[in-house]
């Protein structure tokens, strides 16, 4: 089968195979959290020793047989990496060329519909399918494949490849969810450790080249004029004759403000006869500013002969690499610091941040509230209507709360399993009980059914809050105590309440 979307077969499904297929999900999710958290770390490996062993951690946890990662480059497609399981050989297709033809077919696909997947079933036919197509999964042995969309990154579009092998394996909505997150996570780290080889590399580059007087050398008699020899920007350095500027328009090509920065540290070594290194901007012929490293040595003598020699270099290829690291290094951070299923923060954040706020909140004397609320009933709920609903249940909830908090300073997280957590800085009692209500209002008129509980006919919460007491402080371990103790005076008095 070759489409967007997997026939869903749920319903098909007999309870063992749908507890196996939940199983798989919650690795999913397991996966997720470990990527998230340490793939945020220094790399000092290249991507050939990184992504083959990410590759085998990812088959083994899902029980897979293959995972490989493909790009298509030009009209030729290459198998970047691939992991294979205990007992199932390294992909050789009879042919090269069906290989490549069945790939470059699977880029085709993605590049006219992005974003989705490819599924391919043993058990659902292939006479749909193109001939290369047919041999291609024959050969690889598989009883089925998903292989997902990974976009342009690097040398060409990219795509990530599952394969089950044994039996034929059942890819649930949600299962495929997790799984296209798991390859987005991969293709971050992917595209981080390339930058960061081409960023090796391109700072090994730099300082061979530091010698070198063919980038852009120049010469200042302060206060007189500026000579340049040679240039930084439009192609090769190329040494084009001698360039005299005026003193009062040296500093011209470089952008504001660096302009007079540069120009005081110019001075300043004029006036010390220390030597300087520093980064500033030039703007070229077009108008555009581009990053360069300035480098020089004043030489402090009698009238004319005192000179600042330099050299300027183009570091405009490295700041941009930089940057795009600290894009990626940032969608990292942030995916450590969430719960994947309701995209709140997650507890290791809640402790980190109750810790930190207890301090500040105790030393300028203001108060400190937080909310700990439990849903009603819940494994009721997941026994009656299932972990899926359950799932989809709790994310609906985590939607709620972050469209209800009306301050940036007020903070959400998933505290474990059905409980959640609200910070409110700066909140005194008054102002806690006005969030609670609200949250247990906006919980009840989400009206998700739950004929089970014993409150209600929907689901509900019950909500306990506390508040640290200004004048003798608080522990952030006694402030989370007496909010528990609230949430439980809550359960007892009856669910679907809020207690003090």
């Amino acid at each position: 089968m070759l489409e967007n979307e997997q026939p869903d077969r749920e319903s098909e499904l007999s309870p063992k195979a749908l507890q196996e297929s939940l199983r798989e999900e919650r690795a999913a999710r397991d996966v997720v959290t470990h990527l998230a958290m340490h793939l945020n770390m220094p790399c000092d490996s290249t991507e050939k020793d990184c992504i083959p062993d990410m590759l085998k951690y990812l088959g083994r946890t899902f029980g897979f047989g293959r995972v490989f990662l493909s790009v298509l480059d030009g009209t030729v497609a290459h198998r970047l990496y691939e992991w294979t399981g205990p007992g199932i050989p390294f992909f050789r297709p009879g042919s090269d060329e069906i290989a490549f033809d069945c790939e470059r077919d699977l880029a085709a696909f993605f590049c006219r519909t992005p974003g989705q997947y490819v599924y391919i079933d043993s058990d659902s036919g292939w006479d749909h399918l193109p001939p290369r197509m047919i041999s291609w999964f024959k050969e690889t042995g598989a009883d089925s494949t998903i292989v997902f969309y990974a976009g342009r990154h690097g040398i060409g579009p990219a795509f990530v490849g599952f394969e089950c092998h044994g039996e034929r394996q059942v890819f649930t909505p949600r299962y495929r969810e997790l799984l296209r997150t798991v390859v987005d996570i991969l293709i971050i780290f992917y595209t981080r450790v390339r930058a960061e080889v081409e960023l090796r590399e391109s700072e090994r580059f730099l300082r061979m080249a530091q010698g070198v007087a063919g980038l852009a050398c120049w010469e200042i008699a302060v206060g007189k004029y500026k000579k340049t020899i040679g240039k930084c920007f439009d192609g090769d350095v190329v040494p084009d004759g001698i360039r005299v500027d005026a003193w009062e328009h040296a500093f011209d090509e470089y952008a504001i403000p660096y302009d007079e920065r540069v120009r005081a540290v110019v001075e300043d070594a004029w006036r010390t006869g220390e030597p300087f290194v520093l980064e500033a901007m030039i703007r070229d012929g077009d108008g555009i500013d581009r990053w360069v490293e300035v480098r020089a040595q004043p030489r402090i003598g009698e009238g004319d002969d005192a000179r600042i020699y330099g050299t300027t270099q183009n570091i405009d290829s490295r700041k941009k690499i930089e940057r795009k690291l600290r894009d990626v290094n940032a969608k990292l951070d942030d995916l450590a610091r969430r719960d994947s299923l309701t995209g709140l923060l997650n507890k290791r954040e809640f402790e980190k941040d109750i810790h930190n706020l207890c301090v500040v909140f105790e030393r300028i004397k203001r108060p400190l509230s937080l909310i700990m609320f439990d849903i009603d009933h819940f494994k009721q709920y997941n026994d009656t209507y299932g972990h899926l609903a359950g799932d989809d249940c709790l994310r609906r909830i985590g939607e709620a709360i972050i469209s209800g908090l009306q301050r940036d300073a007020d903070s959400a997280y998933r505290y474990g399993g059905e409980e959640f957590t609200v910070i409110l800085p700066d909140t005194n009692p008054d102002g806690a009980a006005r969030v609670a209500e609200k949250i247990r209002q906006s919980v009840q008129k989400l009206a998700i059914p739950h004929e089970k509980s014993s409150s209600a006919t929907v689901v509900t919460a019950s909500v306990g809050f506390a508040t640290t007491n200004v004048e003798d402080g608080v522990k952030p371990v006694e402030l989370v105590s007496n909010a528990d103790a609230a949430l439980y005076r809550a359960k007892r008095a009856g669910r679907n309440r809020i207690s003090p």
